[in-house]
């Protein structure tokens, strides 16, 4: 009976137990949060941002000509940039595309992630924008679902399954119905069978559970992932643009001094002081590095995505991610920091 007694309080003891960790978890999460909020955005900025929309004045940011992270990392993420300290210090944006002559999804991509996930900061913001004067570039803004998830007079062209493209989708989570509509566009447009396409399915599963697994701060960082898919006729091939909008790559595989102490027991090699973002994401590739989960980057997915792209299965990969540009024939830092990491490949 003693002994059942004793059971019954040590359950209960470790249960109040638990409790308490999981209170003093969330005290800290939330000091911590609102503490990033304010210093993001004091309260004399969101004043400023209230005076200046009551008064529709908006500060001009005018795109560059080649809108693109892909081809022109540098003058689109300065003014990426310039975007995000405008909105932290209260001054609303007219986001001016008229002069764009060259636009990518990636860019479209990376600037709804910035708008989402200022809102889940709390960041107050206000922001107006034209739409780029050429036409191909007006047409692709239009077709890639950029409306559906801003407010605009625009209405959301619909495409049908049969269009040369899949529209930007969101998600946190691995989603086999999306990477399952994904394979079978991808066999409609190629014409192949379920087979071939088999291993199109793993990397985009691994991709978007990639983005959930990696470790990600309490900044106002949004576990989000976005893919777009497009048929391009002329190659009669398939072009794949994924964002994880998470920490990056370079940023997760660094070493804490806990970590160091790991590596040298699993024989894990370190990179030296003051490598290059570039040769993080390499190593990570060739399966070389720890993650900050303490796992060799899961084992599998990075260097399972670099494999099918030595055996010749995707084409034309490209990676950026923090100051890192892993592509072939140009493979070195860039000057500007990118939040996250986008990929780009070819089937």
């Amino acid at each position: 009976m003693k002994k059942i007694k004793n059971k019954i309080w040590l359950d209960r003891h470790a249960k109040n137990k638990f409790k308490k960790e999981l209170k003093r978890r969330y005290r800290y999460n939330e000091k911590n949060y609102t503490t990033y909020v304010e210093q993001s955005q004091t309260l004399k900025s969101k004043k400023r941002l209230k005076y200046k929309l009551s008064r529709n004045k908006y500060d001009p940011l005018i795109a560059p000509e080649n809108f693109s992270l892909y081809s022109n990392p540098e003058e689109t993420l300065s003014f990426f940039y310039d975007i995000e300290q405008k909105f932290k210090h209260g001054n609303p944006v007219y986001f001016d595309m008229k002069n764009i002559k060259i636009l990518t999804i990636d860019t479209i991509m990376y600037f709804l992630a910035i708008l989402k996930g200022l809102k889940h900061a709390r960041i107050e913001y206000g922001v107006k924008g034209s739409i780029p004067s050429e036409k191909k570039c007006k047409d692709l803004l239009k077709a890639s679902g950029f409306f559906k998830y801003v407010n605009s007079g625009y209405r959301n062209k619909d495409l049908s399954y049969e269009s040369d493209m899949i529209q930007i989708s969101i998600g946190q989570n691995a989603n086999p119905y999306s990477a399952k509509n994904i394979c079978d566009f991808t066999m409609s447009k190629l014409n192949l069978k379920r087979a071939a396409i088999r291993s199109l399915y793993d990397v985009m599963i691994e991709l978007m559970s990639n983005t959930k697994q990696h470790a990600y701060g309490i900044r106002y960082v949004i576990r989000d992932w976005y893919i777009f898919v497009r048929y391009i006729s002329e190659k009669n091939s398939i072009r794949f643009i994924f964002l994880d909008t998470g920490e990056g790559i370079p940023t997760t595989v660094k070493r804490t001094g806990f970590e160091y102490i790991k590596s040298i027991v699993a024989n894990v090699p370190l990179m030296p002081v003051g490598t290059k973002h570039t040769e993080y994401i390499r190593s990570a590739l060739n399966g070389e590095l720890r993650s900050s989960t303490g796992k060799l980057h899961r084992g599998k997915g990075l260097p399972k995505i670099y494999s099918f792209y030595n055996n010749g299965y995707i084409k034309k990969l490209t990676i950026i991610s923090n100051h890192g540009y892993f592509a072939k024939g140009f493979d070195n830092d860039i000057d500007n920091s990118l939040n996250g990491t986008i990929y780009y490949w070819e089937i």
